[in-house]
């Protein structure tokens, strides 16, 4: 990868956001993770920019829901925000909440891992997915 790419995770689970912080770290030393800790701070921190690369959203959090974060994600005026990719990472296995994500066009519904070393393998498999695969528009200079 030639640039620094930046991540944001919305989480509001301390413990769940240190362990993302400590696989990131390991597994993809050349991103930038910011954090925040419910859905309200997500959504005024991305309408006032920088955008992030991508977005790891957690379903279950105080004020708003991951799924309405990501409805109100996909409604914005703003094109950078409404065509970010935005992976769910829940520990929902729930039909309906993953059926829910794909209907509010999330760019994947993935259960959160049971373990750190299960955690480094997503990690590596989001990271390599997102940044080395696709074409992201913002890669591409589209801003």
């Amino acid at each position: 990868m030639d640039r620094r790419t930046n991540i944001l995770l919305i989480e509001d689970s301390a413990s769940d956001a240190e362990l993302m912080r400590i696989a990131l770290a390991e597994k993809w030393p050349d991103c930038t993770l910011q954090v925040v800790t419910d859905g309200e701070e997500a959504l005024a921190l991305l309408h006032e920019g920088p955008v992030p690369d991508l977005v790891l959203l957690d379903l279950n959090m105080p004020r708003l829901h991951g799924h309405e974060v990501l409805a109100a994600l996909r409604a914005s005026r703003v094109p950078e925000v409404r065509r970010l990719p935005v992976v769910v990472l829940s520990t929902s296995t729930d039909p309906d909440d993953v059926l829910r994500s794909h209907e509010l066009f999330a760019s994947s519904h993935i259960v959160k891992p049971q373990g750190i070393e299960m955690l480094f393998d997503v990690v590596e498999s989001i990271a390599s997915y997102w940044f080395k695969t696709v074409a992201l528009p913002s890669a591409a200079g589209v801003r």
